[in-house]
């Protein structure tokens, strides 16, 4: 390859976000003749100190067979003295690896030589880091011209760091400023409110006293009500506390749920009450409506293929989608795991969970404990790895430790223990932060359920942004009263629910709420 050649002088420009951020001039080896000393001594010299240097110990000047040959081009030797203040060279290759030297020119490129060596991030829209060699008669000219040599998108930063002479610049601080934002500030400390349930004073006090030999210099935790403590420190460190109060097998085995007290948001009022609607008399999941939904919307475009995937073409283009809208986050909490996150999520967020305890399966003393506090009727669930094993209603302690003596084997994992049923429950379903519907599942039959339990809906929504579409299980007194005139509690929450049992309206292929389910598929293709 023949290219026409340049004369001027090579400098390295560090692109970031379309930007210099800094600049340095590369020289050839050489050294400065100071009248004295020979270029073999001024060589060794020079060597000691780049040894010394992060950024040029691994790059010594070479003295060989080329460096004696462009020596003698310029009438030198090993041995010969240079004036002082005289350049001598000793190598034509303009890079650190073959002993040249950096100078640091920050701030001091003229507007055009800017502008080339930004006009290849700026062509390609990329705002990452790179290496741009250019060739320029003068940096600083304000009418002079540039080209580019050559594009590194992995740049060796070690000259900007470790410059010979100059002030460095810290091009990984800005690199990974860019790519993760502003430096963290340092965590505020609040305090925290946290209602423990079932728990009770002198247990609460002893667990606050156990917490402050454990955590002598960190946050600080009182009791300060019948079943609330407050913590006073950081974000994290109270959902800390929150995962040991809830999910750890440290968690105190008089607690039976806890979260934190937060008043709901309250947005807008809305006046009227929200109809519950009449199930249907069949089984739809989320999934196989917006399936028949795209079917009836794009008969000739829509295909359905196996493991819910849809395929829609249209014209020359094909794409495809997951019928379950809500993708991989339902994959998650289906697991034992995932429930247990799910609701450490909506703790943190101020919402209240059901009474549920997670024992271990030879913990005969914690399970005659949880059955008798948690009164008459309360759920007991065996499960193993794959799912549940077994599912019973027991009346009394020795009814619990009796069922657990017949039906525990090697592949139970974990027992949970549920409070008896509330009065009434309701399911809410949720999409894009709204309530759509809502049906009534057990209790004396309403007719509405109040306006404000909009709020809780948004409120699940918030603490789970992942998720477009849910149905939430509400337990509470009476669905005509608001969240804040009686006491309530999420049971659990189906990422791809039954929507039939919300009524015609909802279930309903060409509908408006499918349609919306359509819209929202869509925007997920690939």
């Amino acid at each position: 390859m023949i290219e026409k050649t340049f004369v001027g002088c090579d400098l390295r420009a560090v692109i970031l976000n379309k930007k210099v951020i800094c600049a340095y001039l590369k020289i050839p080896p050489n050294v400065l003749g100071d009248g004295h000393s020979t270029i073999e001594t001024l060589v060794r010299e020079k060597n000691a100190r780049r040894a010394a240097s992060p950024a040029l110990r691994v790059a010594m000047i070479k003295t060989d067979d080329k460096a004696r040959q462009i020596l003698g081009f310029q009438g030198f030797h090993m041995q010969s003295v240079p004036a002082e203040g005289e350049p001598v060279l000793l190598g034509l290759t303009q890079s650190v690896s073959s002993g040249g030297d950096l100078l640091p020119i920050n701030g001091r490129l003229s507007s055009p030589v800017n502008s080339v060596a930004c006009s290849v991030a700026k062509a390609l829209g990329y705002t990452g880091p790179l290496g741009m060699d250019v060739l320029c008669r003068d940096f600083e000219d304000k009418t002079g011209t540039a080209i580019i040599c050559e594009t590194n998108p992995q740049p060796a930063m070690f000259g900007a760091l470790y410059p010979p002479v100059g002030q460095s610049v810290n091009c990984a601080e800005k690199i990974i400023l860019h790519y993760f934002g502003a430096k963290p500030k340092k965590p505020s400390t609040k305090l925290h409110r946290i209602h423990c349930e079932g728990a009770k004073e002198i247990e609460l006090q002893a667990f606050c006293d156990a917490f402050a030999e454990t955590y002598e210099a960190g946050p600080v935790l009182t009791k300060t009500g019948a079943q609330e403590l407050t913590l006073e420190g950081t974000d994290t460190e109270a959902s800390a506390l929150l995962s040991v109060l809830l999910d750890s097998q440290k968690k105190p085995k008089f607690i039976d749920a806890a979260y934190i007290v937060t008043p709901l948001k309250k947005p807008r009022t809305r006046k009227s009450t929200i109809a519950l609607e009449t199930p249907e008399d069949k089984v739809l999941r989320a999934s196989d409506l917006i399936a028949q939904a795209c079917l009836a919307a794009k008969p000739k475009h829509a295909e359905i293929r196996s493991n819910n995937c849809l395929l829609i073409k249209q014209g020359r283009k094909t794409t495809f989608a997951s019928m379950q809208l809500n993708g991989w986050y339902a994959q998650v909490h289906s697991t034992e795991l995932g429930r247990r996150r799910l609701r450490h999520i909506l703790a943190m967020h101020g919402l209240p969970i059901t009474r549920n305890l997670i024992l271990e399966p030879t913990d005969v003393r914690g399970l005659r404990r949880a059955v008798a506090r948690l009164e008459q009727g309360c759920t007991i669930t065996m499960i193993t790895r794959s799912g549940i094993q077994m599912q019973s209603t027991v009346a009394t302690a020795d009814d619990a430790s009796a069922l657990l003596s017949e039906n525990l084997s090697d592949r139970t994992r974990l027992v949970h223990v549920s409070a008896p049923e509330s009065k009434s429950s309701v399911d809410l379903l949720v999409f894009d932060g709204s309530l759509v519907a809502a049906t009534q599942v057990s209790g004396p039959d309403q007719q509405s359920l109040h306006s404000e339990w909009h709020h809780v809906a948004s409120a699940c929504m918030e603490a789970l942004p992942s998720a477009r579409l849910m149905s939430v299980r509400v337990s509470l007194d009476d669905p005509a009263n608001g969240p804040d005139d009686q006491v309530w509690a999420i049971d659990s929450i189906d990422t791809n629910p039954d929507i039939a049992k919300f009524g015609k309206r909802a279930a309903d292929p060409k509908g408006a709420f499918a349609k919306k389910l359509v819209s929202a598929l869509l925007e997920s293709t690939i």
